[in-house]
C-alpha cells in the first residue's frame, strides 16, 4: 500500500512537469538534458586531464564506475519509463534502456560533486545545472522523480569519492 502511493506520487510529480511543456521550455530542457550526456562528461573529463592529471584520472575512473553502475541498475531493476506506462506521456527524448535510476541524472550530480571539491566557489553552479538535468528528464518524460532523485543521489556519492581517490596508492598495490 505504502509503495502503491509512493509510485501515485511519482506519477503525479510528473504529471506536473509533463503539463507545464511548451515550445521554449522543451527546447530549453532538451538542450539542458545534454549536459548528463556521456559526451559532455567525457568532455569535462578530458579537460580536466589536461589541466590536473591526477584530477582528471579520477575523474574518469570514477566516471566509468558511475557507467557501470547505472548498466547493472538498469539491466536489474527494468523499471519501464513514463512514456512506456504513462497514457498521454509522450518521450521528448529518445531512450531505449530502462528508467531506473537516471543516468544522465547520475552522470550531471557526479559531476557537479567531482568538481565541487576542486572548484569550490562554482559549486553552487555545478549543482544548479545538476538540478536542471534532474528537471529536464523529468520534464522530457523519459523518468519518474525518484528515478532521477536515485541517480543524484549515487552520482553525488560516487563524485566525491573519487574526488579523493588515490588511484596511485591503488596501483601500487596492485603492482608493487
Amino acid at each position: 500500500m505504502v509503495l502503491e502511493q509512493l509510485l501515485a506520487i511519482d506519477s503525479s510529480i510528473l504529471l506536473f512537469f509533463v503539463g507545464l511543456r511548451s515550445g521554449p521550455l522543451d527546447l530549453f530542457f532538451r538542450a539542458a538534458t545534454l549536459i548528463g550526456s556521456i559526451y559532455f562528461l567525457g568532455i569535462i573529463g578530458l579537460i580536466l586531464l589536461s589541466k590536473n592529471k591526477k584530477a582528471g584520472i579520477n575523474f574518469l575512473i570514477g566516471f566509468a564506475v558511475n557507467l557501470g553502475i547505472m548498466f547493472l541498475l538498469k539491466q536489474a531493476v527494468h523499471r519501464p519509463r513514463p512514456f512506456e506506462t504513462l497514457s498521454g506521456v509522450i518521450a521528448l527524448d529518445g531512450e531505449n534502456t530502462s528508467s531506473f535510476p537516471s543516468g544522465h541524472t547520475a552522470n550531471a550530480f557526479y559531476g557537479a560533486a567531482f568538481l565541487s571539491e576542486f572548484y569550490k566557489k562554482f559549486s553552487g553552479v555545478f549543482y544548479f545545472l545538476g538540478l536542471v538535468v534532474f528537471i529536464s528528464r523529468i520534464y522530457l518524460g523519459v523518468h519518474y522523480p525518484s528515478d532521477a532523485l536515485a541517480g543524484a543521489v549515487i552520482g553525488f556519492i560516487l563524485g566525491k569519492v573519487f574526488a579523493k581517490f588515490d588511484y596511485q596508492k591503488l596501483l601500487n598495490k596492485l603492482m608493487p
